[in-house]
């Protein structure tokens, strides 16, 4: 976790310091080694949010994009189920920065717990991915738009990331650290040819801080 309450107030982590979780209450202590990036960690190991993930400086990165008020926002369901947004914006988009496998099922709890959500994928965690990746993709044509830049096919099944994303309910865009650029894989249907949209970053995260209503983002 990247703030914990500190006398109400949520803060970063300094060494020797406690707080309580933002989500469950519990006790927290901050970890503020060489190693591991800075956090939170609940000071007993009762389980708080099972959907998330230790941290490293690719979700830092990401996370630090955003306004503090956006990032970690704790939401909670009629039932008591919560969770914590990696980053939530006013419009009530949910950005979750998957960086370790994640199982089908989780996802699609995911989905149907935030109902509007995007994932931000990293797309080098496995070596081969890059290649098999681009090595899939069939140039469809040139896009005018403010975001995209151009449309791709999807051709054969040889790449692992397509497989695993392809049927997701939702958009995906794998970043594979390209300064410029993420690429979109769109929501479709089992039936359909997946599609790939190579996206400008930056235009991408200023549409989220002008509080766009991502219609733009989102469309198939």
């Amino acid at each position: 976790m990247k703030y914990a309450l500190v006398n109400g107030e949520r803060r970063e982590p300094v060494t020797g310091a406690h707080g309580r979780c933002t989500a469950c209450g519990g006790l927290t202590v901050a970890k503020c080694g060489q190693t591991k990036i800075h956090h939170w960690a609940h000071k007993s190991k009762l389980e708080c949010d099972r959907w998330w993930e230790n941290e490293n400086e690719w979700h830092r990165e990401w996370k630090n994009r955003f306004p503090v008020g956006w990032q970690e926002v704790v939401q909670r369901s009629d039932s008591g189920e919560f969770h914590r947004a990696d980053v939530k914006t006013e419009n009530g988009w949910v950005l979750e920065f998957q960086y370790s496998a994640i199982a089908s099922e989780e996802r699609l709890a995911r989905i149907g717990f935030y109902e509007k959500l995007v994932w931000v994928v990293h797309g080098s965690r496995r070596k081969k991915d890059p290649a098999q990746f681009f090595g899939s993709l069939k140039a469809v044509k040139l896009v005018e738009d403010s975001l995209f830049r151009r449309a791709c096919d999807v051709v054969g099944d040889k790449s692992s990331l397509v497989r695993e994303w392809c049927n997701e309910k939702a958009p995906v865009f794998v970043d594979f650290g390209e300064p410029e650029v993420l690429w979109c894989l769109l929501p479709c249907p089992a039936e359909r040819r997946p599609v790939v949209v190579e996206v400008l970053r930056e235009r991408f995260v200023e549409l989220l801080l002008a509080r766009s209503a991502l219609s733009a983002v989102v469309r198939s």
